[in-house]
């Protein structure tokens, strides 16, 4: 099929004006935006890091904790297991629990975490089942590296978009 150099200097011509545009667009859109947004934008981001590496900080002391306690029972401190699971354990897993339930900070690294708070409060539901805590744990290590994921763009400056992603 033949298209004659009129058509291709057209289709040429469009391209080069769309691409300026969009050029042109960026250039300003970048020079004209007010240094106090980006500030305020890079504290939020900052802040919500901050939150999202403590909660995940915390479900990580508090696995490694039952780890270390469960490892330790015996007949003779079972009451003293059971008594701590009951009375400390538990409530502080379901703060835990309700502290990334009200976090506004971003949700894909929080739907891990939580998950993980999940998988973890059915471990101390059946303390016997080794499979559970196997469980568990993978589901912790994985829910705080999904999160330093997340929280890593921070560190040169590249934010990550609402959907966790980045734009690089």
């Amino acid at each position: 099929m033949f298209i004659s150099r009129t058509c291709w200097y057209a289709a040429a011509l469009v391209v080069a004006c769309a691409l300026s545009m969009a050029i042109g667009y960026a250039v300003v859109r970048t020079a004209t935006e007010d240094p106090a947004q980006l500030l305020a934008r890079a504290q939020a981001h900052r802040a919500e890091g901050d939150e999202i590496r403590g909660l995940s900080k915390q479900l990580a002391q508090l696995t490694s904790e039952y780890l270390d306690r469960i490892r330790a029972r015996s007949p003779e401190t079972e009451a003293s297991f059971q008594s701590w699971l009951s009375n400390d354990f538990k409530p502080a897993l379901k703060e835990l629990e309700r502290r990334m339930l009200a976090s506004k900070s971003n949700e894909k690294p929080l739907a891990a975490l939580l998950g993980a708070v999940q998988r973890v409060a059915a471990m101390a539901e059946q303390p016997d089942r080794s499979n559970l805590r196997i469980v568990a744990t993978d589901d912790v290590l994985e829910a705080t590296t999904q999160a330093e994921a997340y929280l890593a763009p921070s560190i040169d400056g590249n934010e990550p978009d609402a959907d966790g992603s980045t734009d690089e």
